[in-house]
């Protein structure tokens, strides 16, 4: 959780800063490295582990195809974690 929000707090000056003109940022070398690095962890997941990475596509399909009910409960649970 630290993680995700420690990533966070270090790209949003960022975009703040871009959007301001203060920093330029290629974005679309951005998006390439992104991609890159998606890439090789995907190809690390198959190798290390294809019963694990089958279940993740599953849970991914199983959201997409119930939107509603996913955000209810990840709002539920965001709720009991506040409280």
């Amino acid at each position: 959780m630290w993680a995700g929000f420690g990533s966070w707090a270090a790209g949003f000056p960022l975009l703040i800063a871009s959007h301001s003109g203060y920093v330029q940022v290629d974005w679309k070398r951005v998006e390439k490295d992104v991609n890159k690095a998606k890439r090789q962890i995907k190809k690390r997941a198959n190798k290390a582990a294809p019963e694990i990475n089958t279940l993740i596509e599953e849970s991914t399909d199983f959201i997409k195809q119930n939107i509603v009910v996913s955000s209810g409960f990840v709002g539920g649970f965001l709720l009991g974690l506040a409280s």
